[in-house]
């Protein structure tokens, strides 16, 4: 296995990253002015509830006394609530809407890799373009998720299928079809022995479809009739493969596609 691979391997669900530190610092920051805003406002809601407390204390004593006078510690107290009141309306506004989570991470994941993650999104309209031209429609809109799986939803087999016919077909009626096929199931086997990851199996089939594609390239074959892109030489072609690559290469993986668009994933941090 040769040092492209190895390279490969070695990024595979690892971005850059370069401004992780400075994401996290931040967010400690942010977690920390969260934390006092709470603490103040659980305050604030103790003082105002203990002023409504006196309040009624105070209204219970003028219904004793019967004589409809309010004193100057009534309106002392009504001021006093007003004035917690408008502090506790201040802290709720400023009060975080969500806690930490998903969401959080996922923001200081693209956050702390902005050159990795326009990579990965330029790698992945690429992915589309090759697709397309295979017959899988596949829209233009990009999210994101934090992919705790790294593949959900599209396995590189489902998503390369057509292309791998094509090339299987292309290969099998032609002179020394077995040497190729051999080097590329050695090829197959040696990646899925060193990738070591949950998407080992899928580097290790892309890793084959590689090998046969640059093999037509290089002898100039054509695609067989009866698959998109027929009579084409396999070397004018944009591989579907060679973009999945790519993406894989920026530590980011496709999570899902549709005709909508796709979801990348982002390794947890």
């Amino acid at each position: 296995m040769d040092a492209a691979w190895n390279g490969l391997l070695a990024t595979l669900l690892r971005p850059a990253r370069p401004l992780l530190a400075q994401c996290r610092a931040r967010a400690a920051a942010h977690a920390n002015a969260d934390r006092r805003a709470s603490g103040q406002r659980a305050q604030a809601l103790a003082s105002l509830a203990h002023c409504r407390a006196r309040i009624e204390l105070a209204r219970s004593s003028v219904f004793e006394a019967g004589d409809g006078v309010v004193d100057a510690r009534m309106t002392a107290l009504e001021r006093e609530w007003l004035a917690l009141s408008r502090a506790e309306l201040a802290l709720s506004r400023a009060e975080p809407s969500s806690h930490p989570g998903e969401r959080t991470a996922l923001a200081m994941a693209l956050a702390s890799d902005p050159a990795g993650i326009e990579r990965a999104e330029s790698c992945a309209r690429q992915l589309a373009s090759t697709l397309s031209a295979w017959g899988l429609d596949v829209g233009a809109a990009i999210t994101w998720r934090i992919a705790d799986e790294p593949v959900i939803g599209v396995r590189a087999g489902a998503l390369l299928d057509v292309p791998l016919r094509a090339l299987t077909d292309a290969v099998a009626p032609t002179y020394g079809a077995e040497g190729v096929v051999a080097r590329a199931q050695r090829l197959e086997r040696d990646v899925l022995a060193a990738a070591g990851s949950p998407l080992a199996a899928d580097v290790a089939l892309v890793a084959r479809i590689d090998f046969f594609w640059r093999a037509c390239a290089i002898d100039a074959r054509c695609v067989p009739a009866g698959h998109p892109n027929a009579g084409r030489r396999w070397g004018e072609l944009e591989s579907p493969a060679t973009a999945l690559l790519d993406l894989w290469r920026t530590g980011y993986v496709l999570s899902a596609l549709d005709g909508d668009g796709m979801t990348l994933g982002a390794p947890p941090l």
